[in-house]
């Protein structure tokens, strides 16, 4: 077979497991969207698999090593300051938003206080690990690049933020001066929701796409604009939560320091607005990628390279600010 001109697009098998070997070493092109129907050939100019594939490792292993040390850093700062770290209590109703106050909602039902670092610390290495995973197990590595790479999915990546993702949630939403621990949790299972239906959003786009590839010039047109339509339907399961969850968290946090009768710390808004702006990010990419215009974010490799770049600026700003935000306040 000719790697760079194959005579017929592939559809690259289950999803859920790796190319065999004689499939593996015998890649035509980093993304089948290339693929022209009307040469039966794909389109020349594209990087090589394989190279792309090493490319990821090397991206991957360099994010592993990042959010490690990003964590090593906010546990030295915990261990050194630990007697300085503020706690957050969870209530069963709603009250005026205090932070750091002794007790911190007086008269609410409190139910529960634990320290802010046991929800931060976990993220940025989390993170790490998931990488790390990708990039040092073999198996793994390879049902990962193929995914990634030639079908524009990645569950590992779904998976992590519907971890981290959701600790994020928590934490800047509880920092926002959202205490009632039922809508907390609301704000997480939305959270889990997104990154389910994003991950389904990945799955239907590729088949949508794989299968306007391989339709005809005689196809029926109302057949073609359905199968192009149906492309948003997940998106839009996966992007709405989201946003809402954010939309929700933006307007607690002005009604709550409105409210407020003491000063709210600088790195509340900096964790807070930062958050925010970053993760709205991701339904943003996913619909521009979903889009397809400009003609470069089709491509795959681009792709999952923005996501490790949300994560990595998300987490790192999510993991500092807070922890050295209580550093700095610890006498206040």
């Amino acid at each position: 077979m000719d790697r760079r001109n194959p005579t017929a697009p592939h559809t690259f098998g289950d999803p859920w497991q790796p190319l065999p070997d004689r499939l593996y070493n015998t890649l035509p092109a980093t993304d089948p969207d290339v693929f022209d129907p009307k040469t039966n050939r794909y389109l020349p100019g594209q990087v090589d698999y394989m190279k792309r594939a090493s490319q990821l490792a090397w991206i991957n292993g360099l994010a592993a090593l990042f959010h490690f040390i990003v964590a090593g850093i906010a546990f030295l700062l915990v261990f050194i300051y630990k007697d300085h770290m503020p706690r957050a209590a969870l209530y069963t109703d709603f009250g005026q938003y205090q932070p750091f106050a002794k007790p911190f909602i007086p008269n609410a039902d409190k139910i529960a206080s634990y320290f802010l670092f046991a929800v931060v610390l976990p993220v940025s290495a989390i993170a790490g690990i998931f990488h790390a995973v990708l990039t040092f197990t073999p198996y793994v590595h390879r049902w990962y690049t193929t995914n990634a790479l030639l079908r524009g999915t990645n569950v590992f990546r779904w998976l992590e933020y519907s971890i981290t993702g959701t600790l994020v949630v928590w934490t800047i939403a509880h920092l926002s001066g959202v205490t009632n621990v039922f809508l907390l949790g609301l704000l997480a299972v939305a959270n889990i929701a997104a990154c389910l239906y994003a991950f389904v959003h990945e799955q239907h786009l590729h088949m949508v796409r794989d299968q306007l590839a391989r339709m005809t010039a005689g196809t029926d047109g109302a057949r073609l604009g359905k199968l192009a339509e149906s492309k948003w339907v997940p998106l839009m399961a996966s992007c709405i939560p989201l946003m809402a969850i954010w939309a929700a968290i933006l307007v607690y946090f002005v009604y709550a320091v409105k409210l407020s009768t003491t000063h709210v710390p600088i790195f509340i808004w900096v964790s807070v607005i930062g958050a925010a702006a970053v993760s709205l990010l991701v339904p943003v990419w996913l619909f521009v990628y979903t889009l397809g215009w400009p003609k470069f974010t089709r491509n795959k490799f681009y792709y999952e390279c923005v996501f490790i770049a949300i994560s990595a600026v998300l987490k790192t700003l999510f993991t500092m600010a807070i922890i050295a935000g209580s550093v700095a306040n610890r006498n206040h």
